[in-house]
């Protein structure tokens, strides 16, 4: 939830999120003995999970009932948008625990349950948290840090190459490891440095 005093001069109101710069998504139909840490290491396969800037802990939510137990469902903040998109394609109607039922993933939605408080707005939090954004943009930051190789260009893409070899070839002759990743740096290079 945000809320927002800029220039309407009436105080703190309610407002929907962007949609654009939402990258939270929700998550039902969980296996209820699932813990946090099995939580986390689920939605991390598809995306990084962002950090609150000042407690550095991972945003997250998994709801519970009165009494303490996990309801099935959760929430997730992802440090990128994209990584929505890739959690929805990728673990959505999958089937987890005993199989009973599928998870089902979407992007979050916020809306305004009750009347609005504005007592109960957050804190305005220091500078602070424009360092720690900068730290969290550099964990997607590929190029090399000091001594070593020159920096890589920011721009740079990863292109992840399948079924180019049977590992099984390796263990016939080790060599062919050398090889093969030779052939394929040389096969690159011809598209680019």
């Amino acid at each position: 939830a945000v809320v927002s005093t800029q220039s309407t001069g009436k105080g703190p109101e309610w407002f929907q999120m962007d949609s654009d710069k939402n990258t939270w998504v929700y998550v039902s139909g969980l296996p209820l003995t699932m813990t946090e840490t099995e939580f986390l290491e689920l939605v991390g396969k598809y995306g990084i999970v962002a950090e609150h800037p000042e407690t550095e802990k991972k945003k997250f939510k998994m709801y519970t009932d009165g009494e303490g137990n996990f309801k099935g469902d959760a929430k997730v903040c992802y440090f990128r948008k994209e990584s929505i998109a890739i959690a929805i394609q990728m673990l959505n109607g999958v089937k987890l625990g005993n199989g009973n039922t599928k998870v089902k993933v979407e992007e979050a939605k916020f809306e305004l349950k009750g009347e609005f408080d504005p007592k109960l707005k957050p804190k305005k939090r220091s500078n602070n948290k424009k360092k720690k954004k900068n730290r969290q943009e550099n964990l997607l930051d590929w190029r090399e840090r000091a001594g070593g190789e020159e920096l890589k260009e920011k721009h740079a893409k990863i292109v992840i190459l399948h079924h180019c070899f049977d590992p099984k070839e390796f263990l016939e002759d080790a060599c062919q490891i050398t090889e093969i990743r030779d052939d394929i740096k040389e096969e690159c290079e011809k598209l680019g440095p």
